[in-house]
């Protein structure tokens, strides 16, 4: 925080962090056995036949299953500090 770091990399540096942090998340969701984001409740929701086949018409849990592709898509806005900090080194 006390460096100066451009946006595009602070986005970066933003966007590698939470991705990790999701699949960290997942991880130990899977170590407890829970779904922790919902996904099976997001299948039954969107795509019923699926999950119907998969889990035998709700009579099985879904197993081994896996996190694809992480896509982490972030607005950075700035704080008013950080607004008066960029002024104050103009004047």
């Amino acid at each position: 925080m006390l460096e100066n770091v451009d946006e595009d990399t602070l986005q970066k540096q933003i966007v590698k962090s939470i991705a990790e942090e999701i699949e960290q998340t997942f991880k130990q969701g899977r170590k407890l056995d829970t779904d922790v984001f919902q996904l099976e409740h997001a299948l039954y929701k969107q795509a019923f036949p699926e999950w119907s086949k998969l889990t035998s018409n709700g009579e099985k849990p879904l197993e081994d299953y896996q996190l694809g592709d992480i896509k982490v898509d972030i607005q950075l806005t700035h704080s008013g500090m950080l607004k008066m900090k960029d002024k104050e080194q103009q004047y």
